[in-house]
């Protein structure tokens, strides 16, 4: 299967440039639908996004190349998400927030200016990173990853990591069942 037309309220610059997402993209999207839907909260929100891309090998990469811990990272966000006051006593289903609405068109805006005809995650990492009012982009950069690191990574493989180190950190990830 290829990519998918990205869809949703507030994408007008994706559906006028045709953007389409990767599958990927399309599965982690959908995992923090669920996640927020599991904790029953009202709003899926920019740190559902990113604790979904870290259950994924392509969302575990980009941060540990561009020098942050995925798994503390992950940890971070789950304690955020467990405290997250936006629980609903009813049961019904997350609605996007104003920021998750914001990095998506962000991303396809930025994605359309560059003439790519897919988004993926890595422009997804830098549209929350340039969401200033989130905790996702404040936990990003906690770990000490900024934009151009992040671009250097996604645009042109250019880790922050030597050789040597990223093997041994994605070997050891590999063994604790992380990679």
């Amino acid at each position: 299967p290829g990519p998918r037309t990205l869809t949703g309220k507030g994408l007008s610059v994706a559906r006028r440039s045709n953007m389409k997402i990767s599958e990927n993209l399309n599965r982690i999207i959908m995992a923090a639908y669920a996640e927020a839907n599991v904790r029953r909260h009202e709003f899926i929100t920019p740190e559902h996004l990113l604790y979904a891309s870290l259950f994924f090998d392509e969302g575990k990469e980009i941060i540990l190349h561009c020098g942050g811990d995925p798994a503390r990272l992950k940890g971070v966000l789950e304690k955020h998400l467990d405290v997250a006051d936006t629980a609903t006593p009813t049961p019904s289903r997350a609605v996007q927030s104003l920021g998750f609405q914001s990095v998506l068109e962000r991303a396809a805006w930025h994605g359309a200016s560059a003439q790519k005809e897919t988004l993926d995650l890595g422009d997804i990492l830098v549209s929350l990173l340039e969401e200033k009012e989130s905790h996702a982009s404040f936990f990003l950069q906690r770990e000490g990853i900024t934009r151009l690191v992040l671009l250097n990574y996604i645009s042109h493989g250019i880790s922050v990591l030597s050789e040597e180190e990223g093997s041994r950190k994605t070997d050891s990830g590999a063994r604790r069942g992380e990679a």
